[in-house]
């Protein structure tokens, strides 16, 4: 369930990047957007405690889309100056 659906989260992940490595990437990229986030834009990002079906709750779950894509590195290098004008990452 989608908790928000003006924003979203997307990453843009070097295709011959393994898998591993590529999460690992993701994962740091999600802490990192966090901690340099004001108080507006966490709000911004949805954090819900989110029930499962056996009705455990699990904290702090984004209720925002996180949408992986994978890309060649030219085609990355022109998302970059892009995203910066945009003013959504410095």
């Amino acid at each position: 369930m989608v908790h928000n659906d003006k924003y979203k989260f997307v990453a843009v992940i070097d295709e011959k990047i393994e898998m591993g490595k590529a999460l690992n990437a993701i994962a740091h990229m999600g802490l990192g957007l966090v901690n340099i986030a004001n108080e507006e834009t966490r709000e911004k990002m949805s954090f819900i405690d989110f029930i499962d079906k056996d009705n455990e709750s699990h904290k702090s779950i984004s209720g925002l889309s996180l949408i992986v894509l994978k890309g060649r590195n030219g085609e990355i290098d022109k998302i970059n100056p892009i995203t910066k004008r945009l003013s959504l990452w410095k």
